[in-house]
């Protein structure tokens, strides 16, 4: 397989993916991309590494910072496993006292008490 295979987004891939050709992505790249996307996310502007680390400081606590830059770092044994990322994700959730629920979706000619979660099926 070669990276043309399927649609790819190469702001979002993995270093190691582009540098080796991976068409298929690991846990690691994957660790990468959300990574990436996460910083989007919280700076509101397209992935930029070097603009991360300043932009981060002012909007998340510093260990959620060092998660995100860790796992937007450029060799993949430096990145944090997916099971650590989702610990550390889940205790700053709890820790913030959310808590999070599946979004609700308007069933179109139904009144709003009538309202399914999107998981649910219709």
């Amino acid at each position: 397989s070669s990276l043309s295979a399927g649609p790819l987004s190469p702001n979002y891939m993995a270093p190691e993916r582009v540098a080796q050709g991976q068409a298929h992505s690991t846990l690691a790249s994957d660790v990468f991309s959300l990574g990436v996307t996460l910083c989007e996310i919280f700076t509101g502007e397209a992935a930029v590494q070097a603009r991360h680390h300043d932009q981060l400081d002012a909007i998340v606590d510093a260990d959620l910072k060092d998660m995100c830059l860790q796992m937007c770092s450029m060799r993949a044994d430096e990145r944090p496993t997916a099971g650590q990322v989702v610990a550390t994700l889940s205790e700053k959730q709890k820790a913030s006292g959310y808590k999070a629920s599946p979004p609700r979706r308007k069933v179109v000619g139904k009144s709003e008490s009538d309202d399914v979660r999107l998981f649910d099926r219709v």
